[in-house]
């Protein structure tokens, strides 16, 4: 019998593509954490897709609030995002990262931009 494809754990395989790096990582996990590596949590996209609201668009307006928006676009969060970029190049490496990057090679960087989201704010 074949393997049935399957979209459950794709964004964390983003950050974590080898369960046992992940495992090996010493996190300190938060719900904001928790909740960028999963797509699950108070993401107004996510909110949308369990039916709690009709609108998935950030209150940036910009589109879709996805852990992708935020990390990424997200104009609300722009200051912090520079803190990150800034954090990241100086430590030599260039910009844009890849989320495993920044989850397994920066992750101290990762953690602190992920502290400093208020979702509700967003």
């Amino acid at each position: 019998m074949g393997r049935l494809a399957s979209n459950k754990g794709k964004l964390i395989k983003t950050y974590f593509p080898i369960v046992k790096d992940r495992i090996s990582k010493r996190l300190q996990m938060c719900i904001n954490l928790l909740m960028i590596v999963t797509g699950h949590g108070k993401l107004r996209s996510y909110f949308h897709t369990v039916k709690i609201t009709e609108d998935p668009t950030c209150l940036c307006k910009m589109s879709q609030q996805t852990t992708e928006h935020l990390l990424w676009e997200c104009e609300l969060l722009r200051k912090q995002r520079q803190v990150l970029r800034n954090s990241i190049t100086k430590a030599g490496r260039n910009w844009p990262i890849t989320n495993c990057d920044l989850a397994n090679k920066y992750t101290k960087f990762f953690q602190k931009f992920v502290y400093t989201i208020k979702l509700e704010t967003l």
